[in-house]
């Protein structure tokens, strides 16, 4: 999760919360009022997405954590 405060004086806090999770069941849905949508990704799939190269390392650093557990 990333989230910016932004004060009246211009400054700001930056709040970037990481979560490692592993999906044992259920359904996947979005809360519509806090995100746009939501979805599992494949590794391969995800390694194809436009994102963040921090984003990118930090979830194959989880990928391998995983495989190793």
């Amino acid at each position: 999760m990333l989230a910016i405060d932004v004060h009246r004086d211009g400054s700001y806090a930056l709040h970037d919360t990481r979560c490692l999770c592993q999906a044992v069941g259920g359904r996947l849905s979005a809360q519509l009022t806090e995100v746009n949508d939501a979805r599992w990704f494949s590794y391969e799939e995800f390694k194809r997405l436009d994102t963040f190269e921090d984003v990118k390392q930090v979830v194959g650093k989880a990928v391998e954590y995983m495989k190793k557990s």
